[in-house]
């Protein structure tokens, strides 16, 4: 899994104490939500998770808990200090080096943030998903 806030560039170029204002926030609200679903915080970039799951449905999970944490926690804020976050998941084997991963799998995730959906899945995480739930991904 890998998160990432929209419009952080633009906001810091704009007004770089609130955007690292609201990484730390954002840090706060995700870190028990990985706990929670059994995620292991690979790293931190910037304003960017990346996530290891065990399985696809604890990510998927975890991937909807953090959109509900994050809609309850702008509710009452002004716009600006709203955090949004994208969330991509894909299903692939990585390599473990020196505690990070690597390999196609996380690769491919760099690639489904040119998709304005808050939540993204690949093909294969899709095909899993989909065997194991009612619900519909798109």
């Amino acid at each position: 899994m890998y998160t990432d806030m929209v419009g952080y560039t633009a906001l810091g170029q704009r007004n770089e104490q609130l955007s690292l204002a609201l990484v730390d926030e954002q840090r706060k609200l995700i870190r028990p939500v990985l706990a929670k679903h059994n995620g292991r915080e690979v790293k931190t970039m910037g304003d960017a998770f990346l996530v290891e799951f065990s399985n696809t449905l604890d990510a998927v999970r975890c991937a909807y808990d953090i959109q509900r944490t994050t809609r309850e926690f702008n509710i009452s804020l002004p716009e600006e200090q709203r955090i949004h976050l994208r969330v991509g998941i894909h299903l692939g084997d990585v390599v473990e080096s020196v505690g990070d991963i690597s390999g196609d799998a996380v690769n491919a995730l760099h690639g489904l943030f040119l998709s304005p959906k808050m939540v993204a899945f690949l093909s294969r995480a899709r095909s899993m998903i989909r065997s194991r739930t009612s619900s519909t991904c798109r």
